[in-house]
């Protein structure tokens, strides 16, 4: 997919530290959660019941299970789509992890799943597996890189637009009034963020609000070579 942007990949600001290795792989937030998804699939075909006691279910939520804010875009089936689905979020989720850093983009993903599941708890509202935290990594993709040209030379804005007019429209047509608050909460909140983390800038109608991790990256920085002096 690289190779149709006419403009390169986002420059690292920090690097892609990973939080440890696994033989030659890198294993950072991107990975880390990528990983998990394409597990989901094997759990899926073994016991079904087994996972779908991580997906969002309100009423289960509201009896105490509030692991399931955190979990459910973890409860994925295999299928072509969400193999597609999973990939575009490892290729987009590498370059915004590159640009925040493993730390703050794993805070971000915890707070644009948390934030949009307790809504969706609050009005009754169902949802499991990868779909929509893809979408949020990719939105914020195309905010902080508008003009990124992708296949037939389209505009990466164009493309955002089309894919969450697309989601709106299946939802108004499906009269799920619970999805569209859960989708408006779910982008208003990844904007939220990715502005506070210094993101989006050519967004500056966005309010900058302070965020959790939004100080100094605890990525690696290059270090300073010592004047050769003793202290």
């Amino acid at each position: 997919m690289a190779g149709r942007f006419s403009s390169a990949a986002p420059e690292s600001r920090y690097g892609g530290t990973p939080w440890f290795k696994v033989g030659d792989v890198s294993v950072g937030t991107t990975v880390l959660v990528t990983a998990l998804c394409v597990l989901s699939m094997f759990v899926w075909a073994v016991d079904r019941a087994t996972l779908g006691r991580f997906a969002l279910i309100a009423d289960e939520v509201r009896s105490g299970q509030v692991w399931r804010l955190f979990t459910w875009p973890l409860v994925n089936a295999p299928d072509f789509w969400t193999v597609i689905t999973i990939a575009i979020f490892w290729y987009f989720g590498r370059e915004l992890e590159g640009l925040l850093g493993r730390n703050r983009f794993a805070y971000f993903l915890a707070i644009v799943t948390v934030v949009p599941a307790i809504v969706a708890t609050l009005v009754g509202w169902n949802v499991a597996g990868i779909e929509f935290l893809e979408l949020c990594v990719f939105a914020v993709f195309i905010a902080e890189h508008p003009t990124a040209r992708f296949f037939f030379n389209i505009p990466g804005w164009v493309i955002g637009v089309v894919i969450v007019a697309l989601q709106v429209l299946q939802l108004v047509g499906n009269r799920d009034g619970g999805g569209l608050i859960f989708l408006f909460v779910l982008l208003g909140t990844a904007a939220l963020v990715a502005r506070g983390y210094g993101l989006a800038t050519q967004l500056p109608w966005i309010p900058k609000l302070p965020i959790p991790g939004s100080g100094a990256s605890t990525a690696s920085k290059p270090k300073r070579k010592g004047s050769g002096r003793a202290p």
